[in-house]
């Protein structure tokens, strides 16, 4: 069997009650990884998606261990302190996750297990406070108050206070190039402070910190405290309690963004989201607000900060210590797709950040991104972008799929790319059902779906639900057919090969089951199909290979308007789609970017065209290219530089592609 270390699914959660009293600040979560280890990259993206959901309710610590890689400069910070975590909870394999102190099974479940701690009381509350003296390096006390307020038998209770360090930049063997709350420190030892929590009453601590400021960046630091019975084992949750702050500066804010992503049905003025902006630094502060709106030309957006409303840009005043509700609202008329930068500064520090609020009006398509990570998406945006496709994406790994929130869509299109080892779980299995016998038009595009299902002994619910039985895991054959006679009689193409998306191709061989329809051959083989239709109580398209990894972005194009007008029930294809007006930029590598970033656009059309980049404030800062163009694709590098040849500050930058009148945008990072 060519694939290793499949992760065994968790298929029950153990909920664990408690009998404190007291609120809880934070559940507490760690992240093993490693800089080299590619299957922990889907789990640093679920991890970045939960602390974008939770927080402030989740304190984060990432452990990096020193395999594969010994050289991982995130481990080499603090080796000791690194080792002593990963010892004490036995891992011996990466990703690994824990929630306050319980070793999961599988870090899928990890926002279900952060639900439950949320949802539990406990026995303390932590409090902290900082005081700084320069001699010669930075010397920091740290202060933390530990209020015990129901007693707890028992000993073995830790108090731990961890440096973290946000923001880091390095690109890791595995494709990660920004790591988050990683650790510096542990205070006051890797073993921590010994604490009795057999009384009630508040209990203090100081912990001295001795650090090297033009080493450590203070703007992206936090202080993780918790307390952990280190004699209980880690199958159960042994954390009592922990909290976090950011390192105290003069200027420093938060901003929590609420749901960003809204689905509406009717012309009118919604409420996006939106939430407190708070000042946490030392020092009074105002703040630049500016949207900026990619959408129909009917609509409009405005936001709100406490009483003052504005049209698109404006300044908030907030004194130290106080927070303004900011709320975005957007007027629609007419069905599409929104997308709505806020753009925050601070006017004290300069520090920039982006907010992307989306909403869509009767999508008729719901992309269900989960390919464990990647960027895969990309190519789907592309080609509904091109077909003219009312879209809306939701990312697997920020959460479940439910068939309540497919059935609110025309079509579902599902990817899984290359995840052999997490294609779906048993809520997915649930979902996939549940919509499916509602009627639903999926399709289902994944090269290890059935080996998935034959690995895990779920070929009941595969051969049922796909219409197809799984044969083997690799045909080795990189052409693709329509069966002669079948709705997609007549295409012809190479699979991982050209511009399509490039990972390990291990496309399966499937043959009809019962009720199912050979739709795609692959050119030769004993066992040639490589993808069913079923037209019944539900529409079905299912290809055992990634879509995406259709070799050329025409190709691509008339496979899936013929996947869509399938799933409509259109007896003829409109092929005339597949030269839409407007110019398209393919992509933007990598983003976010350092020293430079290669533009890749595919223009449709000849003409003028002119290749621009623009700042965070809708300034031009430089033109890439301008003139005549032919149909074709073409590509510019950027050193983030001006016109004037000048270096530009790290932010959020726009490309704008322009073609005889028809523009396109797209959003680049700059990090340095």
């Amino acid at each position: 069997m060519k694939k290793l270390g499949i992760a065994v699914m968790l298929f029950a959660i153990i909920v664990v009650a408690s009998a404190f009293g007291a609120d809880r600040q934070a559940a507490f979560v760690e992240r093993y990884t490693n800089t080299s280890c590619s299957p922990c990259v889907p789990a640093g993206v679920m991890m970045e998606g939960l602390m974008e959901e939770y927080s402030p309710d989740i304190a984060a610590l990432q452990i990096h261990v020193d395999w594969p890689s010994s050289s991982d400069p995130f481990y080499l910070y603090c080796s000791a302190d690194n080792e002593a975590r990963w010892t004490h909870y036995g891992v011996t394999g990466v990703p690994t996750l824990c929630v306050d102190g319980k070793k999961l099974s599988s870090w899928s479940t990890t926002s279900s297990e952060v639900d439950t701690r949320l949802g539990t009381s406990t026995p303390l509350t932590i409090n902290m406070d900082i005081t700084s003296t320069r001699s010669p390096e930075l010397t920091t006390t740290i202060d933390i108050d530990v209020d015990v307020e129901t007693a707890v038998t028992g000993s073995g209770n830790k108090l731990f206070v961890a440096i973290t360090q946000t923001n880091n930049e390095y690109a890791g063997a595995n494709g990660e190039m920004i790591h988050y709350d990683v650790l510096r420190e542990l205070l006051p030892s890797s073993s921590g402070q010994d604490i009795d929590l057999s009384a009630v009453g508040t209990q203090n601590f100081s912990f001295p910190l001795t650090w090297d400021a033009a080493v450590w960046d203070s703007f992206d630091m936090k202080i993780v405290a918790w307390v952990q019975n280190m004699s209980a084992g880690t199958s159960s949750f042994n954390v009592h309690n922990a909290n976090w702050m950011w390192w105290p500066m003069s200027y420093r804010y938060t901003y929590d963004p609420g749901d960003v992503d809204t689905v509406v049905s009717a012309d009118g003025m919604y409420e996006l989201g939106g939430g407190e902006l708070a000042n946490i630094g030392l020092t009074d502060d105002s703040y630049m607000i500016k949207l900026e709106t990619d959408m129909p030309t009917s609509w409009s957006a405005s936001f709100c900060a406490g009483v003052l409303c504005f049209p698109d840009s404006g300044v908030v005043d907030i004194v130290t210590g106080s927070a303004e509700e900011v709320v975005v609202d957007v007027t629609t008329s007419g069905d599409g797709i929104g997308i709505i930068d806020m753009i925050l500064m601070s006017m004290g520090s300069g520090y920039v950040d982006t907010f992307t609020y989306i909403v869509a009006q009767n999508p008729a398509v719901l992309l269900v991104d989960d390919d464990a990570g990647s960027t895969n998406e990309t190519y789907y945006a592309t080609s509904l972008n091109n077909l003219g496709e009312v879209f809306y994406t939701v990312h697997r790994s920020e959460g479940e799929i439910s068939a309540t929130q497919m059935m609110d869509y025309e079509i579902v299109i599902w990817f899984t790319s290359g995840d052999y080892g997490s294609v779906v779980s048993t809520s997915d299995t649930t979902a996939i059902g549940q919509y499916l016998d509602a009627g639903g038009s999926l399709f289902m595009t994944s090269q290890d779906l059935g080996y998935f299902c034959d690995y895990y002994s779920i070929t009941g619910w595969y051969q049922n639900r796909f219409k197809a039985s799984y044969l083997s895991d690799d045909a080795g054959i990189y052409n693709i057919a329509g069966v002669s006679g079948s709705y997609f009689d007549g295409i012809s193409c190479s699979i991982f090969s050209g511009d399509g998306a490039d990972f390990t191709p291990y496309p399966s061989e499937i043959t009809p089951a019962t009720g199912g329809d050979a739709a795609i051959n692959y050119a030769g083989g004993s066992n040639p199909c490589a993808g069913v239709v079923h037209d019944g109580t539900y529409k079905l398209v299912y290809f055992a290979f990634p879509w995406e990894v259709i070799g050329s972005q025409v190709d691509r194009d008339t496979v899936l308007i013929r996947v869509l007008s399938f799933l409509r029930g259109d007896i003829s294809v409109n092929e005339s789609l597949l030269k839409p007006e407007s110019p398209q930029i393919v992509s933007a590598q990598p983003n976010p970017f350092n020293a430079a970033v290669n533009i890749e656009f595919d223009a449709r059309n000849s003409g003028d065209a002119e290749l621009s980049i623009y700042d965070a404030s809708g300034r031009k800062v430089t033109t890439l290219f301008k003139g005549k163009v032919q149909p074709g694709e073409y590509n510019r590098v950027w050193d983030a530089t001006d016109d004037s040849g000048n270096k530009l500050p790290s932010g959020i930058y726009l490309t704008k592609l322009e073609i005889e009148g028809k523009s396109i945008t797209k959003k680049i990072v700059l990090i340095k």
